[in-house]
């Protein structure tokens, strides 16, 4: 995660999959810590779970946590820092944001929402690494418009491998910088030769990778 983290000193950095159960949320978590400890300054952590609400608040510990879809009516009103200052704070320091906790919000937030949210946001914080809903949706195109890195999260079976390749697709669709797309190959098992692997099939170099390790992730995120 370290390394990821100094290869992209970046505002803000999305993290995606194109698959579940790869690790994602557990690497956006750890990325935004890496961001606090490393470099310092107030650092913010979107979880774009949509139409279904993210975990990312659960995995920091936290029960319950502002979303943005109930700051709307109010979100026009705000000044960078007061609205700040309605987000919660993790016990590392990390804010986290997600943007609803019920599928019913989901119509409510709109890209011109988002629009108004990065505007507080930019100002207020730092740095702000965002947890990508799996795959794409309505909000996956106007969430990536705002980084300046990706992160693809993905695993060493062949579904994954393959999956992270159209992942690599949609984001050329999108003409995002193929320099600012960092691969994470996560759940890697010691002796294989699954970098080798996925970097041929990709064509691309993988960044990082991760051991097929729960207990190192969860004992960094926690």
């Amino acid at each position: 995660i370290r390394r990821i983290h100094l290869m992209a000193r970046a505002k803000t950095i999305a993290v995606m999959s194109a698959s579940g159960g790869v690790g994602k949320t557990l690497v956006a978590t750890n990325l935004a810590l890496s961001q606090m400890q490393q470099e310092g300054g107030r650092v913010l952590l979107v979880d774009g779970g949509y139409p279904m609400p993210g975990e990312v608040a659960a995995l920091l510990g936290l029960d319950r946590a502002k979303v943005l879809a109930e700051m709307i009516p109010i979100l026009g009103r705000l000044t960078p820092e007061v609205f700040a200052s309605y987000l919660v704070t993790a016990r590392s320091g990390v804010a986290v944001l997600p943007l609803l906790n019920d599928v019913l919000q989901a119509p409510l937030v709109t890209p011109p929402v988002l629009d108004q949210f990065f505007g507080h946001a930019h100002e207020a914080f730092d740095h702000i690494v965002i947890d990508l809903p799996t795959g794409s949706n309505a909000l996956t195109a106007p969430l990536l418009e705002r980084a300046d890195y990706v992160v693809l999260v993905f695993d060493a079976t062949p579904a994954g491998v393959t999956r992270a390749g159209y992942a690599l697709t949609f984001l050329r669709s999108l003409q995002f910088p193929s320099a600012s797309v960092l691969l994470c190959l996560n759940k890697v098992t010691e002796g294989t030769d699954a970098v080798e692997q996925a970097r041929r099939v990709l064509n691309t170099r993988i960044a990082v990778a991760l051991p097929d390790d729960p207990e190192i992730v969860l004992q960094a995120a926690s």
